[in-house]
């Protein structure tokens, strides 16, 4: 009789021990989705910030580019005011004695 308590023990903690392993990795699985999603959005709001970053480091860089003397705009002003001169496609000014020189006409 005692032999059969035993074997009927064993098998309770065998399902019982199965019982906590499905547990344990279930809890498992289901807290490294909820990490996973948590992280593609902190990466996702970290690449938005960095490319912010980006974007006003040229605009800054762009803004001190940009003329701010009097002869510069002055220099423009005389050229447009030749005729024949305009600004050519990338926006550049040029006179028409420069533009008769590398005509190949």
């Amino acid at each position: 009789m005692g032999l059969g308590r035993d074997t009927s023990r064993k098998q309770i903690i065998l399902q019982c021990s199965k019982l906590v392993f499905f547990q344990i990795y279930s809890m498992t699985v289901r807290l490294s989705a909820m990490f996973e999603e948590h992280m593609k959005t902190v990466i996702s709001n970290w690449k938005c910030a960095q490319r912010h970053s980006v974007l006003s480091k040229l605009c800054a860089a762009r803004r001190k580019r940009k003329p701010t003397s009097k002869t510069s705009s002055s220099r423009r002003d005389a050229a447009s005011s030749q005729p024949g001169a305009g600004p050519n496609q990338a926006g550049l000014y040029v006179k028409p004695s420069v533009i008769e020189a590398i005509s190949f006409s």
